[in-house]
């Protein structure tokens, strides 16, 4: 257990960017622009990025418990603690928040430092938390040639492993959003894009992390009123279970000083904002 906690603090050191005022609280440092500006190499592909919450819990009452309690006792207080305690899907979402700050990975705006060499940092930073379980990493490699995007979208969706089959709506929506955002170039004939799909999923005392990409390449021809698409993708597919055995108050108390959010905050800061776009054509052509 000891071990356990020592490495947890090594993690946490490393993906540190918070600053405390005199009174003690914990407040985020400014993204790392100059490594924002390293990563945004050529090659780098945009990053159109959603996140889900699915499962049989009630995970955003469970996170606006724990954000009122650290808004009205403190963000290390005891109440904060016990509630993230009883909400282990709470801190996964603090923790991926963590690494993604930490790795300059900003999936929010398209055609901003958001790119793949930063995503692929925060894919390793996830990937090494003391507290998860790999249960798998693989690669699919899947083809597409339709007029209807909504063929491509249930593809990609039913490549994630786990997700009850009432959850696949919330995926193939937010598929959806990124199929909008990465196409939004009007001048763009062709479009390479990393699409990161994310989930978190809770299942009684199973909480699991899904962190899916696609690296889409989109290829559009636009016709008498429709859209052709021809589409290559290779979906990335990593699922993290947290060891629930070890979510204790001690290992708690380490993380919960780090951040603090609302739900809605958290979800908003892992997904792209679809503010400017326009609905794809061969995405209105049926139910997926």
């Amino acid at each position: 257990m000891d071990d356990i906690h020592e490495k947890l603090g090594v993690w946490l050191s490393s993906v540190n960017t918070n600053i405390r005022d005199k009174d003690g609280a914990m407040h985020p440092m400014p993204v790392h622009e100059n490594t924002a500006i390293l990563n945004a190499a050529k090659g780098a592909m945009d990053t159109p990025a959603m996140m889900q919450v699915t499962g049989n819990q009630p995970v955003p009452e469970q996170q606006q418990a724990l954000y009122e309690a650290q808004k009205t006792y403190g963000a290390n207080s005891d109440e904060a603690v016990q509630a993230m305690l009883n909400a282990p899907a709470t801190g996964l979402m603090h923790i991926s928040d963590m690494a993604r700050t930490a790795t300059g990975w900003n999936p929010v705006l398209l055609d901003s430092n958001a790119n793949s060499v930063a995503y692929d940092a925060y894919l390793q930073k996830m990937l090494s938390f003391p507290l998860v379980t790999l249960n798998y990493a693989n690669h699919e490699k899947m083809e597409r040639t339709t007029s209807d995007w909504n063929t491509l979208i249930d593809a990609i969706a039913d490549t994630f492993e786990g997700i009850a089959a009432e959850d696949k709506g919330a995926i193939v929506s937010g598929l959806k959003n990124l199929a909008q955002a990465a196409s939004s170039k009007e001048s763009t004939e062709q479009t390479t894009a990393l699409f990161c799909q994310n989930a978190i999923n809770t299942a009684n005392d199973t909480y699991q992390f899904f962190l899916y990409n696609s690296t889409a390449t989109f290829k559009e021809e636009k016709g008498k009123g429709f859209d052709m698409k021809s589409n290559e993708f290779n979906v990335l597919k990593i699922k993290l279970t947290l060891k629930f055995a070890l979510w204790t108050e001690e290992a708690v108390k380490v993380i919960i000083g780090q951040t603090s959010q609302s739900l809605d905050d958290w979800v908003n800061g892992n997904s792209t904002t679809l503010e400017g776009t326009s609905p794809i054509p061969a995405l209105q052509q049926g139910t997926p």
